[in-house]
């Protein structure tokens, strides 16, 4: 990633750092051309600054509140009175969030493509669970398997009854040969 160094502060946006590049400019440029020993000037410079919103920057910001330091501690003027620093940065705002705007719709666009590989995943694999469905239901092992469950309950229910006679008729074999002691 570039980035650019302008009196101490690192900038990664290149308009940004124009930005600073300018405002630093217009400090060197007050710096050689005022007279900072009038605090009534550096007062007016001050504020007519601020309310010109002069810089865009931390450079600038930073001058700035060099200037409200010093005038701050004169007596006679009152931190009530001075105007405050005004951080402009919507222009800043702006640029990252159209910078964030265009990351994001990168990220929509690869999402939309991954999104439609997933449906393809999805209506195949819904595909494959209705065909083992359809192959369950018209599986002949599994009528086999019925059928042949049928005729082993079939055979239980006929086991049951030759085994009820079996009793049957052991009790009167008993009872015949109680008949034929007692004879």
């Amino acid at each position: 990633m570039d980035y650019y160094d302008v009196d101490g502060f690192r900038f990664f946006d290149k308009e940004e750092y124009e930005n600073a590049l300018k405002d630093k400019e217009t400090i060197d440029y007050i710096n050689k051309r005022f007279d900072f020993s009038n605090t009534k000037s550096v007062l007016g410079l001050y504020y007519k600054m601020v309310e010109e919103n002069t810089f865009k920057t931390v450079i600038g910001y930073a001058y700035l509140k060099r200037i409200y330091d010093v005038l701050v501690k004169v007596p006679g003027i009152k931190k009530d009175t001075l105007p405050v620093i005004i951080m402009s940065d919507s222009d800043r705002i702006v640029r990252i969030t159209k910078r964030n705007n265009k990351s994001y719709e990168r990220r929509i666009e690869k999402l939309d493509g991954q999104v439609g590989t997933y449906k393809i995943v999805i209506a195949f694999m819904i595909a494959i669970i209705i065909s083992m469905f359809v192959i369950t239901l018209n599986n002949d092992s599994l009528n086999y398997n019925n059928a042949y469950n049928a005729v082993v309950d079939e055979y239980e229910a006929w086991e049951k009854e030759l085994q009820e006679k079996e009793k049957e008729l052991e009790e009167k074999e008993k009872e015949l040969e109680e008949l034929e002691n007692q004879k």
